[in-house]
């Protein structure tokens, strides 16, 4: 097995986990000075949020916030992470997020606080790329598809709660995507982000 390609102990996985809950709980960033409530899409790219969507991925408006971030990062990332390596898995969520935040950036007023905005992109990411293995039968282990599977509605149930920062309610539709910006502009970067790396490896 490659290097590339190998999982060293999810260490990429505990290392973003250990960014957010240290600079959560030793800058006591909550992002209250960072964010902007109006949510109006324009075609000019406000180049001036980029830098401080990039850092509000890092930034919790509470406890209970980063924990739920982290809980939902844990689970996908151990999956992922284990499917593509340690070093290509870090690698693809620095992109993610990036990519998530100059989506977000190309709104008026941009509003993304939390690792949540890279936790929806990671979820379109692993979604499409669940699909497209059972489509072409790239994984036919009767295990992997399985835990695939399992993961995809966790995914599912991750996205029909409501909340993270003060309370958190549960409804059967995926109450977060349709109703937080940040969210479905997170889940649209993975499924764009995925389609970029199958289209780059194909020219290869």
């Amino acid at each position: 097995m490659k290097y590339k390609n190998q999982n060293c102990f999810f260490v990429a996985t505990a290392l973003i986990i250990f960014i957010n809950i240290i600079v959560y709980f030793l800058t006591g960033w909550s992002g209250a000075d960072f964010i902007d409530t109006e949510h109006e899409w324009t075609s000019v790219f406000y180049f001036n949020g980029l830098l401080r969507n990039y850092l509000n991925c890092f930034c919790h408006l509470s406890w209970q916030h980063v924990i739920l971030n982290m809980l939902c990062f844990l689970v996908c990332g151990i999956y992922y992470e284990n499917k593509i390596g340690s070093l290509k898995f870090f690698l693809l969520i620095i992109a993610l997020s990036f990519f998530t935040c100059c989506v977000i950036s190309a709104n008026n007023r941009s509003n993304g606080v939390g690792f949540s905005g890279t936790n929806y992109a990671l979820y379109g990411y692993i979604i499409v790329n669940y699909i497209y293995e059972i489509v072409n039968h790239r994984n036919n282990k009767a295990g992997d598809m399985i835990l695939g599977a399992i993961i995809v509605a966790l995914i599912y149930i991750a996205m029909c709660f409501n909340g993270g920062t003060k309370n958190i309610s549960f409804t059967w539709y995926p109450f977060d995507l349709i109703n937080n910006l940040g969210h479905y502009t997170g889940l649209l970067s993975g499924v764009i982000m995925w389609f970029s790396v199958k289209i780059i490896y194909l020219l290869k």
